[in-house]
C-alpha cells in the first residue's frame, strides 16, 4: 500500500509568535529563523519561505531556503513600534501546498532622541522683592523615546552662575533661590560688559 500525503507544511512549535529587534539595528541583523516541515512524498523535503503580508515598508526580508528573517531597512521605534508579518512556507510537492504563520516583531527603544522644550522661548518678569522659593515658571520638555529613555531631568545649564534661581530636576519648576536685589545689579553689569 502506497500512502500519498498531500498535507500543507506545518510550522514548528519552536517558531515564536513574538520577537523583538532593537531600533536602528544594522542591515542583515537576524530577527528570527522560521522552521516548518513539509508533508508530501517527494524525496526532497525542502520548503520555500516568503513574507506575504505586513512588510509594506520593506523593513525585513527572509531567505527563501533557510527561513532566516533579517533587517533590510532603518527600523525606527518612533516611526513604527511593532510589525505584524505573515510568512508563508511552500513545499515542492506536486501540488505546491503552503501554509501561513504570523509573527509580531516589537521594536526595542534606544535613547536616540533629544528632549525638546515646548512653548519656548520662556520669558517672565518678576519683582525684585520676590522672596526665596517664589515660583517663576515651569519649563516643560518632551522626549519621544520610550520607558526610561524618555525620562527627563531638568537643570539650569548656563546663565545662573551665582545660583540666583533653582530648578526642580523632576518637575521643571524654576524658583527664586536667593534675594534678587543685588543679583539683578550684577546681571545688569554682565549685560553691559558684553
Amino acid at each position: 500500500v502506497y500512502v500519498v500525503r498531500f498535507g500543507a507544511p506545518t510550522f514548528s512549535d519552536h517558531t515564536p509568535t513574538r520577537v523583538s529587534v532593537v531600533e536602528h539595528a544594522s542591515h542583515g541583523t537576524t530577527v528570527v529563523r522560521l522552521q516548518a516541515t513539509a508533508h508530501h512524498n517527494q524525496t526532497n523535503q525542502s520548503l520555500a519561505y516568503a513574507i506575504v503580508q505586513g512588510n509594506t515598508a520593506g523593513m525585513f526580508a527572509v531567505e527563501p531556503m533557510t527561513g532566516r528573517v533579517y533587517v533590510t531597512g532603518d527600523v525606527d521605534r518612533e516611526t513604527e513600534a511593532a510589525y505584524h508579518l505573515a510568512f508563508q512556507a511552500t513545499d515542492f510537492g506536486a501540488l505546491h501546498k503552503s501554509t501561513r504563520f504570523g509573527i509580531n516583531i516589537d521594536v526595542s527603544d534606544i535613547n536616540d532622541n533629544t528632549p525638546q522644550f515646548v512653548n519656548v522661548p520662556y520669558s517672565k518678569t518678576i519683582p525684585e522683592s520676590a522672596s526665596e522659593q517664589t515660583e517663576v515658571l515651569v519649563a516643560v520638555a518632551r522626549d519621544i523615546d520610550d520607558g526610561k529613555n524618555s525620562k527627563i531631568v531638568y537643570t539650569i545649564s548656563a546663565g545662573d552662575d551665582d545660583g540666583t534661581f533653582s530648578m526642580d530636576k523632576n518637575s521643571g519648576v524654576i524658583a527664586v533661590a536667593k534675594p534678587l536685589k543685588h543679583a539683578a545689579q550684577r546681571s545688569e553689569e554682565r549685560r553691559v560688559g558684553k
